[in-house]
């Protein structure tokens, strides 16, 4: 009974000490990886910048009132300057232009980061599922995909826009299926290049399931490109909800958001520039600081790069 209770303690004490050094193996490459992209100060400069803009998404309530401010209508301070009561002016129906960019940011974030989140939800599935079984599901999925990706992304969410329906969640469904293709080529070829490495052989040779054979082995380290993919998309469709909303099949007005307020203002930006000026920069340094954060986790991700 004793020799039994020493195996089972050695035992328990081995697996133990093989997932603390698991847990260090990740915790160091996470360090490691966090080392080389405090390195680059443009995506230091992005991350800074998409901190702040996801401060101001959360506490816009806080920042300033959205009934009185970002929305009721005032025609007594119609397209006013900059001034120290209106800090980036007011628009053409008198609303406090800095409340509708501060609360645009909730709009534009959110709407980014959930369709980029729904998307690489798919594309993980259907790129896990194609690389690592391929055959005639990879063939029949990444011809389907082919198709769409004929049709530039922006292109085919206003066609599903124009079919579905203006709202909010459509714009999200149109968003998330042109953005699959994609995150679905990049998952694919990453499983493809890490499925026929030795230990995910030795994981199918233990009799593990094929869904934890994914999770556990395949996916942890095709993780680079995928990182990188969503930091990308983020950008792209943040531009593209704002080009959208720009020809009025986006964000329904009088809800604030960027590209709306572009579309509401190009007709006064002979006479107060402030109306484009503002929400213009909100777009460029949105997507300027993702792009920057993408680039700087693709040179830290990338393993040739090592010091």
């Amino acid at each position: 009974m004793q020799k039994n209770e020493v195996k089972t303690t050695a035992q328990d004490l081995s697996e133990y000490d093989e997932q603390l050094l698991k847990d260090y193996k990740k915790v160091s490459q996470a360090a490691e990886v966090w080392h080389r992209l405090k390195k680059s100060k443009l995506a230091m400069l992005g991350l800074f910048f998409i901190v702040l803009l996801a401060l101001v998404a959360i506490f816009a309530d806080v920042i300033c009132d959205y009934e009185t401010l970002a929305l009721e209508q005032n025609i007594m301070n119609m397209r006013q300057g900059p001034s120290a009561e209106h800090w980036f002016g007011t628009d053409g129906q008198g609303r406090d232009l800095f409340a509708r960019v501060v609360h645009g940011a909730r709009i534009s974030l959110g709407l980014g980061l959930a369709c980029t989140f729904l998307s690489a939800l798919c594309g993980l599935i259907l790129g896990s599922l194609c690389g690592y079984f391929g055959g005639k599901l990879d063939s029949i999925v990444m011809r389907v995909l082919d198709c769409i990706m004929c049709i530039p992304g922006v292109l085919m969410a206003l066609a599903l826009v124009a079919a579905l329906g203006q709202s909010l969640g459509n714009l999200v469904i149109a968003l998330t299926i042109s953005y699959i293709p994609s995150f679905t080529r990049i998952v694919r070829a990453s499983v493809m290049t890490v499925a026929g490495n030795e230990y995910v052989e030795a994981a199918r040779a233990a009799g593990l399931s094929t869904p934890r054979i994914i999770a556990k082995y395949i996916l942890p380290n095709a993780a680079g490109p995928i990182i990188v993919e969503v930091t990308m998309n983020v950008a792209s469709i943040i531009k593209a909800v704002a080009s959208l909303s720009f020809i009025g099949l986006g964000v329904v007005p009088p809800t604030p958001e960027w590209g709306g307020m572009l579309s509401e203002s190009r007709e006064f930006m002979r006479y107060s520039p402030h109306l484009v000026i503002f929400p213009g920069l909100a777009i460029v340094i949105t997507s300027l600081a993702f792009n920057l954060l993408g680039d700087g986790l693709r040179d830290a991700l990338d393993p040739r790069l090592k010091d």
